[in-house]
């Protein structure tokens, strides 16, 4: 979100906040879940998309770290821990390290306490939960969130909230809804500027289905009951698998 498209100072950081520490933490989400893979890059490279959240990103060099008996065990260079509990602090760690100098200078310059920040990086991380269904279609949605959900909620997180999930039915078959704790702060942004922005033309669609009544809270925010949640979350994957 650009200042230039009607974000207050405040809101743009924050948001920052999740488009690039939230973004890392995904990173390593995604990594860990799905393959049982803690990656710590000496240095990451991360692909910008021109309006200026993350696209993808490079590890480069990294340490690996994973659990005793997994494949990659005996290979030369892979640091081991005992069990999947320690490989969950081990990468809420990592991501406390890597998240905590963007985390502090964003929180500087919005004059806001970290906790807030913090959060957005927890939502970030929660966001593997869609991707790991989307790239493994056979993994169970209960499983997805029980994964999620001890991770969120490892030793030495450095978030005090964590997002909410659990499973809603679409005419497709299951879908995980995500519902956040804290709040990106983007319902105070000029619509009417954002508006103006090329590609920024409001879902005709998902007008009709909801109304454009103020506050424009996302889709997930915290202010939203559960079941206005579910309701956008349904509608949202019944129209991505038309």
């Amino acid at each position: 979100m650009r200042r230039a498209d009607g974000a207050p100072p405040r809101t743009a950081l924050t948001i920052l906040a999740g488009w690039r520490a939230g973004y890392l933490a995904w990173v390593i989400a995604v990594a860990l879940l799905r393959d049982g893979v803690l990656a710590r890059p000496r240095a990451l490279r991360v692909l910008r998309h021109p309006d200026g959240w993350c696209g993808d990103a490079r590890l480069v060099a990294p340490e690996v770290v994973v659990v005793a008996g997994h494949p990659w065990s005996s290979r030369a260079g892979v640091a081991t821990v005992a069990d999947r509990a320690a490989l969950e602090a081990e990468a809420v760690a990592e991501i406390a390290r890597a998240g905590t100098p963007v985390i502090d200078v964003l929180a500087r310059r919005a004059d806001r306490g970290s906790a807030g920040m913090w959060g957005q990086v927890a939502d970030g991380l929660g966001n593997a939960a869609s991707s790991l269904r989307r790239a493994e279609p056979a993994a169970g949605a209960a499983a997805v969130i029980s994964a999620i959900e001890r991770l969120l909620r490892a030793p030495g997180a450095p978030w005090r909230q964590a997002p909410r999930f659990w499973i809603a039915a679409t005419s497709r078959g299951a879908v995980i809804v995500k519902h956040r704790r804290s709040c990106c702060l983007s319902y105070r942004c000029d619509r009417d500027a954002r508006a103006e922005s090329p590609g920024e033309e409001l879902d005709a669609a998902y007008l009709e289905r909801f109304g454009d009544e103020p506050p424009h809270y996302c889709s997930t925010c915290l202010f939203r009951p559960p079941e206005d949640v579910e309701e956008r979350a349904v509608f949202e994957a019944e129209r991505a698998a038309m």
